[in-house]
This record gives C-alpha cells, structure tokens and sequence, in this order.
C-alpha cells in the first residue's frame, strides 16, 4: 500500500486505432483516459516509451509492430516499468485467442496489464475469467459488424452505387439528397462511379495486350517501360452540387 502511496508503480501505455478514417488524436484521446487513471490509482504514467498501431485491425496480429515492439519491451529485464496501462481491452485486440496470449506473455516476465473501461487488473484473482468474457464481446462486436458492414455495402450493389473505394476506369461522384441537410449542405446517401474516358482507355489497351497472351507480369513491364503513371491513390470523391437524389 506505501508503494502506492508514493506513486513508485510506472505504467507506459499502448493504444491503437482501427482504420486510416480516424486519426492520430484517436492515440491522444486513449493516452488522457490512462494519465486520468493513474493519477486515482496514484501510478505514476510513463510518457516515453509509448507504443502505438495506427490504422491497424485489432483482429490480427499482422502488422501490429506496435504490440510486439510492447512485448519486447516487457521481456528486457532492465525495462524501467511496472505494467502497460491501455484504454480498454479492444484496443489491444479483438481476437479473444490474441488478447489471451498477449497477456500471459506479459505476466509471464513479471509485468502487469491494467484496462482502464473495464477497470480490469491482471493481478487481480479474477483477471483471467473476467478477460474472457470482455475480449469474447470484443470478438463478437466485430463479427457483428462484419455482417452489417457488409449488408450495407451489398445494398449499395444492388441499387447501383459503388459499395467500396475507388476503381482504375472510373471516377466517383457523391449523390446529395437536398431533403435531408447536415452541416448546412445536401447529405450524401451514395457515391456512382462514372467512366473516366482517360482511364478506361488505359484498361482497353490492358485487355488488349492480355488477350495477345502476354502475362501480367509482362503487362506491368510493357506499362512501366511507356511511364504509364499509376492510378492516383489520393482520388477524392467529387461533391457535385448537381448530382442529386434520383427520384
């Protein structure tokens, strides 16, 4: 209790967000929801090192350089922490497997993991019970989501609008409805995807020179060595004032 006391427990954080539409502020928006719970519990939080995965699936562990530079941190001996404080458990990871594994590693090496939602301490008796349950509803939620994400993009499809992101031979023009206003402007309800007579030139000649047996590697030769430019990956789509509600 006097090491509480006294703020001698050094917690660093992790944080992670989901996909390139938020932003780092999402990372900012974890770490004060941390501070906020060391300073109740009189921890003392670590601003450096922080480890972060940004723009990262919480379903994987592909990619999550964050998560496993976090572990390495927690196997050197001489690591300078106490434990790894993180906002909620699905930040860490939405596979319960993963979460599981993740937080054994880390007790295993003699630190703790502290969720600040769920209040859940991994030195607590019940940690491992009450960690199945919340990462099996993190898992869940996912799955859950997966088939509405889907639902919805497949509507999308079958009324004609483009379901995804941007496709070679094609630009994106946002449908506005002038009956429903936000922010003061039409709201977009679907995004069409009309020819781009420039591109879909280029996909003809693609077509053309596979159907002369050429392979696709050869085609991606043929292209570079003409410094064909690649499609534009910051395409935006195009608010048409004009572009509204079909009827």
């Amino acid at each position: 209790m006097e090491q509480l006391k006294q703020g001698i427990i050094k917690l660093i954080g992790y944080g992670r967000f989901s996909t390139n539409l938020q932003d780092k502020v999402s990372i900012e928006d974890q770490m004060r929801q941390c501070k906020k719970a060391c300073a109740l519990k009189v921890w003392t939080f670590l601003d450096a090192p922080l480890f972060s995965d940004e723009g990262i699936t919480g379903t994987t562990m592909f990619g999550r350089d964050g998560v496993l530079a976090l572990i390495a941190a927690v196997k050197n001996k001489s690591r300078g922490f106490d434990g790894i404080i993180i906002d909620e458990t699905s930040r860490l990871a939405r596979k319960l497997s993963d979460i599981l594994r993740i937080c054994e590693i880390i007790a295993f090496h003699g630190a703790f993991v502290y969720f600040v939602r769920q209040q859940l301490d991994s030195r607590d008796p019940h940690f491992h019970e009450l960690l199945i349950m919340h990462g099996a509803q993190d898992e869940a939620m996912v799955k859950s989501l997966g088939y509405e994400v889907h639902r919805s993009q497949e509507g999308r499809a079958v009324n004609g609008l483009v379901p995804g992101g941007h496709c070679l031979g094609y630009d994106h023009v946002a449908i506005l409805d002038p009956t429903r206003m936000k922010q003061g402007l039409p709201k977009v309800v679907g995004v069409e995807a009309k020819i781009n007579k420039a591109e879909a030139a280029l996909i003809n000649r693609i077509f053309e020179l596979r159907a002369t047996g050429l392979s696709h590697n050869a085609i991606a030769r043929q292209l570079n060595k003409d410094k064909v430019p690649l499609p534009d990956p910051s395409r935006k789509i195009t608010l048409s004032p004009f572009s509204m509600l079909k009827q």
